[in-house]
């Protein structure tokens, strides 16, 4: 038996074999209208595409009658509406959309609603802010306008983050007012101290709450005075930070930039 399977053509034989029961085993075989066929036949009698077939009776989970019977939707599809008719690319283009919202738009709307309904950029601020009372996020009225958490983290001067954290307990009005004396106490706000001694300000802030902006300051004057950071060390090492500083929590920096350093080398 050995001797028979390691003839090359008597394995390229046993190998076709053994694809053709499988494909035999996983072929799903289809009744319709007192016929039974495989999908890839069932394609080629209808003119029907298999992977729609497929995505009909499986993820669709429509009937085989109702798979089978209805035909392939068209590759350019077109909408009319007051007078005129486009692709759904061309509506979408005017309309400052993409295929894919207008599509979702027709199926939940309808095309006359769909192509009347004007369009609202996400990026708009009116638009951010009505999403957020609709996901239930909490909107604040600043200095007689309605703004996002992020809107009144740009204008206190800090990130939306260090806000968040912030208000999860303190008061709107806290937070209003803890920001702004810090700008006045320091000149700066709390995210422009950050920049200024080179650390970002969701680093910065926390310390800054704990300790002080002083001591905040302080803190990473004198780190920067110590040399470079460990993320640093990292990157011109070609190492991934998370991995540096692993090994130098169980093994002190040096060995860890001797061992990288060793390594980098051996590569």
């Amino acid at each position: 038996m050995q001797r028979i399977l390691d003839d090359p053509e008597t394995r390229a034989i046993h190998a076709a074999r053994c694809v053709a029961m499988a494909k035999e085993r996983n072929t799903r075989m289809i009744e319709y209208r007192g016929e039974t066929k495989s999908i890839t036949e069932w394609e080629k009698h209808l003119g029907l595409p298999k992977d729609i077939i497929s995505k009909r009776l499986n993820d669709c989970n429509w009937s085989v009658e109702q798979a089978l019977s209805t035909p392939a939707p068209p590759k350019n599809i077109e909408y009319t509406f007051e007078g005129r008719t486009q692709t759904r690319a061309e509506w979408a283009k005017e309309l400052g959309i993409t295929t894919a919202g207008l599509s979702d738009r027709v199926r939940r709307l309808g095309v006359e609603a769909a192509l009347s309904m004007p369009y609202t950029d996400r990026h708009n601020a009116e638009s951010m802010r009505e999403k957020a009372k609709r996901n239930g996020r909490p909107t604040f009225k600043h200095e007689g306008k309605e703004c996002t958490i992020t809107e009144l983290a740009e204008e206190l001067g800090t990130n939306t983050r260090t806000l968040w954290a912030f208000l999860q307990s303190h008061t709107y009005e806290e937070a209003v007012e803890h920001y702004n004396a810090l700008k006045q106490r320091n000149g700066k706000t709390l995210k422009e101290i950050a920049e200024s001694v080179g650390v970002p300000p969701g680093t910065f802030a926390p310390y800054a709450r704990r300790h002080g902006v002083e001591a905040a300051i302080a803190h990473y004057e004198k780190r920067k005075t110590q040399g470079p950071s460990m993320t640093e060390i990292a990157k011109s090492l070609g190492v991934k930070p998370f991995t540096f500083m692993a090994y130098a929590r169980r093994n002190g920096r040096d060995a860890a930039v001797k061992h990288f350093s060793k390594k980098a080398t051996a590569a």
